[in-house]
């Protein structure tokens, strides 16, 4: 990224930019990400205030959503909300109507990459490699013969995985090594999304990779105790490490930070995304892109920054800078 003096110099020109500004940082909410959003938001809270920034934190539900988001107490929303109804679109759509400044994507990016489905059809069309699927709607009537026949006819065989459409944090993810236990899957995931995806089953290894801004952060490597990297592995000290490969050729790193790139940006991303991959038999594919990454101590995008010598009040504070950096109005 940059020097470490050039850091601390950016650092100081930042908080001076926003010293005067009002900040809300939002989490919480009311999505199965709820408690990994406490997390996460309480986190980014202590930075701000750690950088002598004027802020202030709410804990948003459905019952305060209305009078909390009053945009004539602050000028800035930081929002720190994993999942529906904070990452998907609507939390920034609402605040686009009250013209409110906030981090992060805008509400079509926002909802285009919590869809798995929608981020997936845009990866395929732009030549980005990600598994081959099958879309189910729940909604509908389908039956064990029209699910096997639409797998033959997508070239989907077991082991597949199976996920709902709109949900983060592994939730709902079950990988599958027949048709009986597909459909008792299904049973299960419908109960969380109306949307599933059955997705080509990748055994190989694990990366991510963050961007902040124009900047794309080094690719780490997952390595989970678990049979993937799921909810537990995610949250629970000790289930996973993340670290840069050593043993990969740098043009396969590289393939993998221009295409963390590209989707970022052909989605219409802003400020901050992780791009999470799978790489097997020297092949790479794009999973999934996750527009609020998490910032808990386990989280994966505060590991990647540091490896850049970035530490995480630094990391927070470019993440704000980054969301209003062609914005006039905070250069005033």
């Amino acid at each position: 990224m940059k020097e470490n003096n050039d850091l601390s110099f950016e650092k100081i020109k930042v908080i001076e930019k926003y010293k005067n500004k009002r900040i809300l940082v939002i989490y919480g909410g009311w999505s199965k990400e709820r408690e990994i959003s406490l997390l996460t938001g309480k986190a980014i809270l202590k930075s701000l205030l750690n950088l002598g920034l004027n802020a202030i934190g709410i804990d948003l539900t459905l019952e305060n959503i209305e009078t909390s988001l009053d945009g004539n107490k602050f000028d800035i929303v930081y929002i720190a909300l994993h999942g529906r109804g904070g990452e998907d679109g609507k939390i920034q759509a609402l605040l686009d109507l009250k013209k409110i400044y906030y981090t992060g994507s805008g509400a079509l990016a926002s909802g285009i990459a919590m869809n798995k489905v929608f981020t997936k059809d845009i990866l395929f069309a732009n030549g980005i490699p990600t598994p081959n699927f099958l879309k189910l709607d729940v909604k509908k009537v389908f039956n064990l013969d029209d699910i096997q026949k639409s797998l033959n006819d997508k070239n989907l065989h077991f082991p597949l995985i199976i996920k709902p459409v709109n949900e983060g944090s592994a939730i709902g993810v079950f990988i599958i090594e027949n048709i009986d236990k597909l459909m008792d899957a299904i049973k299960k995931v419908k109960n969380i999304d109306s949307e599933i995806l059955i997705e080509k089953y990748i055994k190989g290894r694990e990366f991510t990779v963050g961007i902040i801004g124009d900047f794309v952060l080094p690719v780490l490597e997952i390595v989970s105790d678990n049979n993937f990297y799921d909810y537990e592995a995610k949250y629970k000290n000790g289930k996973s490490k993340h670290f840069i490969p050593k043993d990969l050729d740098i043009q396969i790193l590289e393939k993998m930070q221009y295409f963390a790139k590209k989707a970022f940006d052909i989605i219409g991303c802003k400020a901050v995304a992780r791009v999470d991959f799978m790489f097997e038999n020297d092949e790479i594919f794009v999973l999934e892109i996750n527009t609020v990454p998490g910032m808990t101590e386990t989280s994966l995008l505060p590991n990647a920054a540091k490896e850049c010598g970035l530490s995480f009040d630094e990391l927070v504070l470019f993440i704000l800078d980054s969301s209003f950096r062609e914005n006039l109005y905070f250069d005033r």
